[in-house]
């Protein structure tokens, strides 16, 4: 595929993870509040979100792990993935719970895209701070 179709592709991508509404978590009541049944995520800011999905969907040798690691860096990372190994799994479905009609190599590319927005506005920020 040509560049111009895969930067196409990612857009129509883009487009469509942006119209997705979060479903609430499904269980009772009882189930989620004491913690049985359904996994209850700890509450992320931005990026976090989406590298959290990243990080326990793909494994350390990946490609998209290695880019992640570039673009957070590896103290960053080492971070997230202690504070939220216990939810590794819940992540995990998470993320394949966004995949749809793509596939994951899409659905990571395209998080790791807004990842990189995220983090070079944090550099041109830390600039002139």
């Amino acid at each position: 595929a040509t560049a111009q179709a895969r930067f196409n592709e990612l857009s129509a991508v883009r487009e469509e993870v942006g119209k997705r509404k979060l479903l609430p978590l499904e269980g009772t009541v009882e189930e989620v509040s004491s913690g049985q049944g359904v996994p209850l995520l700890q509450p992320l800011e931005g990026i976090e979100k989406k590298a959290a999905m990243v990080l326990f969907s793909f494994p350390p040798t990946s490609k998209e792990h290695v880019r992640l690691v570039e673009l957070l860096g590896l103290e960053r990372v080492h971070k997230l993935e202690e504070m939220l190994k216990e939810e590794g799994e819940a992540w995990r479905f998470k993320f394949e719970s966004e995949l749809g009609e793509y596939g994951s190599d899409i659905i990571a590319e395209d998080m790791l895209q807004d990842i990189k927005r995220v983090v070079e506005k944090e550099r041109f920020k830390m600039k002139f701070l």
